[in-house]
């Protein structure tokens, strides 16, 4: 008992000089005597105390030199060099659990010989953990090239046998083994079946940013089919591919199946099946003539006759343009330029009539607008417009042109209507209606009359009626057993007629008479007749129409 106070001393003495060697790397500076280096030796510290006597040796002469290269090679012996290479950058490294740094990290890391732990995360990215034996003065290489982190999972199936056998991934069939299809992650369901093997379902757990390799243990199976044909004629057809002539014997796929005879002249005979493993459908089949009646009888009704309408929605361009003064250099009008755009617009359509197969006849109706705009220059030589009054005063005019109105017309219509898709084609005759105004906005360089043609002017509006042509081509999709969607392209031929227009003053905006008038200036300032349209229009665009019926 009486040694305990020296113990206990001994040991104080131990801790207070490594206390100080810890102190002393905590603070950035390296232990330079060799107390302190053995202190670090006594902690377990290799490593530390490999890196504090090298950065120290060559402070040291003679003796001392000599000591501290001496512990230095004895710590070289209980330690070995860590080489890290790793990206991307930013990644933090951990060395047995102690975070290293960042990547891009320092090339040479020295720890205890054993075996090291090394890990490396960074958000975003699949965590890289490896254990790395280091030897006695040795050196390991580990490089890291981080993975991001994947929401899915991976299934690579194949077959034992190596067969072509279809996989079945949670009752949906992905193709023929092997595959390979990314999954969510969790339990998934996994079979194979073929013409003549199939695999028993097994689970299997599919892990986030991982591949799971999955073996069908598949075996041989049987499912026959067995089909005559009386008279030995008629093209027997399962799933739609023709199977044989007059009869078929063979194995089919386990599952369910649609069986079909099929003779020109004759019904088709059809029929659905499931078929398990073992199992064996016959089938004698007799093919039966049409059962229709004779096209004499007034009760008889082709396949594809009957009442049909539809709605949709058209655009609509003037192809030959409105025909306006604007359009056809300025005549009559005293303008020195002028320029204008095509009308464009749309509308909707609908209609309604009976299709006797390939032809119908039906009644069809048009609600459409358009717009246009359209400019004139007029430099105020009255002379060198050929004495046009309306040439005066100096201006620059800009129009804007808006038509409303509708066409309705009796439509021959030609159709050929496959099993899925339609194409059709239409003439015919009626008659439009036409209605709209013009805007007319002038910018005057005579302060005087500024004025008087700052409102803007608006005639009264003027209609015309037109016998009108209508045409149509296009083709439909077929969107449930008796409605299709079709797209085309549609026409109306009309005329505007010479009366579609304003009359000399209409367009003026204002009382100008009585303006003028008030400012002292002569009345009647001039302003021309302006055709918002004239002639044959000619208005076609596209259209969408919805179809119901034959």
């Amino acid at each position: 008992m009486k040694d305990y106070p020296w113990l206990a001393l001994a040991l104080a003495g131990s801790l207070f000089v490594e206390t100080i060697a810890w102190s002393a790397a905590a603070e950035g500076g390296s232990p330079s005597n060799m107390e302190q280096l053995r202190a670090l030796e006594a902690a377990s510290r290799y490593s530390e105390a490999w890196d504090a006597a090298d950065a120290a040796l060559d402070r040291q002469q003679g003796e001392a030199r000599k000591e501290f290269n001496d512990f230095r090679e004895r710590m070289g012996q209980k330690t070995g060099v860590l080489s890290l290479r790793v990206e991307p950058a930013g990644a933090e490294v951990f060395i047995d659990g102690v975070l290293f740094g960042q990547a891009p990290v320092a090339a040479l890391k020295r720890v205890n010989v054993g075996v090291a732990q090394v890990r490396v995360t960074k958000t975003g990215y699949e965590p890289f953990v490896k254990s790395v034996q280091i030897a006695p003065d040795g050196k390991a290489i580990v490089s890291v090239a981080l993975v991001r982190e994947s929401s899915v999972g991976t299934l690579r199936i194949r077959d034992e046998a190596g067969q072509p056998i279809h996989v079945i991934l949670d009752g949906v069939d992905i193709g023929a083994a092997p595959v390979e299809r990314d999954v969510s992650p969790g339990k998934h369901l996994i079979s194979g079946a073929g013409l003549d093997r199939a695999a028993p379902e097994q689970e299997v757990d599919a892990a986030r940013g991982r591949v799971v390799e999955v073996a069908l243990p598949s075996r041989p199976i049987s499912a026959t089919v067995a089909v005559s044909v009386a008279g030995g004629k008629g093209v027997v057809r399962i799933d739609g591919a023709v199977v044989g002539e007059g009869a078929f014997q063979g194995t089919v796929r386990l599952g369910v199946h649609r069986i079909e005879v099929s003779r020109e002249g004759f019904e088709t005979w059809g029929r659905e099946v499931v078929l398990h493993d073992g199992e064996t459908f016959t089938q004698a089949v007799t093919l039966e003539p049409p059962a229709r009646m004779s096209a004499t009888d007034d009760s008889y009704v082709p396949p594809n006759s009957g009442w049909y309408g539809g709605f949709g929605f058209l655009g609509s361009l003037g192809a030959g343009g409105a025909g306006s003064e604007l359009e056809v250099g300025c005549v009559g009008l005293g303008a020195a330029s002028c320029a204008t755009k095509r009308p464009l617009g749309g509308g909707i359509t609908t209609h309604f009539g009976y299709d006797f197969d390939p032809i119908g006849f039906e009644i069809r109706a048009v609600g459409a607008g358009d717009y246009w705009s359209g400019t004139a220059s007029f430099d105020g030589d009255v002379a060198a417009a050929g004495g046009v009054a309306a040439a005066a005063p100096v201006r620059e005019e800009s129009f804007k042109f808006v038509r409303l109105g509708g066409t309705a017309s009796l439509q021959v219509r030609a159709s050929w209507k496959p099993s899925s898709f339609v194409l059709s084609g239409a003439v015919g005759a009626g008659a439009s209606y036409r209605t709209g105004t013009m805007l007319r906005t002038a910018t005057v360089e005579d302060p005087a009359l500024s004025q008087l043609y700052a409102a803007p002017g608006v005639p009264p509006r003027k209609r015309y009626i037109s016998p009108a042509l209508t045409g149509d081509l296009a083709i439909g999709f077929k969107m449930g057993s008796a409605s299709w969607m079709t797209v085309g392209i549609f026409g109306i031929i009309e005329t505007a007629g010479n009366e579609y227009r304003s009359q000399p003053g209409e367009s003026i905006a204002g009382d100008l008479t009585a303006g003028a008038a008030a400012a002292g200036l002569s009345a009647g300032l001039p302003a021309a007749a302006y055709h918002f349209a004239s002639g044959i229009q000619y208005l076609i665009g596209p259209e969408v129409v919805f179809r119901y019926g034959h």
